[in-house]
């Protein structure tokens, strides 16, 4: 059992194996975001999501530029259903307090964002908070603290597919 180093959460293909999509769009005005983090659309700039994110376009593709609305444009790893996003495990309070567990596989989870070291993780739902997320797969072994997982975001949280 090992402790495993974390990194910045990504999208790594779709469920089929191919390439996730990556589309561009225009930064909202003062985003300090970087890349790996949350973002979505308000009023159709990219802007940093929240802790508690009900409406999640993907994964910044790069750092925010902290500028003018529309001065720049930023790439978005999109967080449509068939896109497997890998992202470290952790706790509701921090990462490498948790080991990966087999009944992990399969079920869904919230999100962790650690705004200070700008990283997203995956953690149970026995840490609070709405589900977000499926856990698909392993990468690291049960056992491991902060272990990287492959999970998909749940549709009615995908930006471009909900309502509110």
């Amino acid at each position: 059992m090992s402790a495993i180093t974390c990194e910045k959460a990504f999208a790594r293909q779709t469920i089929e194996g191919g390439n996730p999509r990556i589309e561009v769009y225009p930064e909202a005005a003062s985003q300090t975001f970087k890349k790996g983090e949350l973002v979505y659309l308000v009023a159709g700039y990219v802007t940093a999501c929240g802790a508690d994110p009900v409406n999640i376009l993907g994964l910044a593709g790069e750092d925010a530029h902290n500028s003018t609305a529309g001065a720049y444009n930023v790439a978005v790893e999109l967080a449509e259903p068939t896109v497997l996003f890998q992202m470290n495990i952790a706790s509701s309070t921090s990462a490498g307090s948790l080991a990966l567990t087999q009944a992990m596989l399969g079920t869904q989870g919230c999100l962790y964002i650690d705004s200070t070291n700008h990283l997203v993780y995956c953690k149970p739902l026995t840490y609070g908070s709405t589900a977000r997320i499926v856990v698909e797969k392993f990468i690291d072994a049960v056992g491991d603290t902060n272990a990287k997982v492959l999970v998909r975001f749940l549709s009615k949280f995908y930006a471009l597919y909900c309502s509110s």
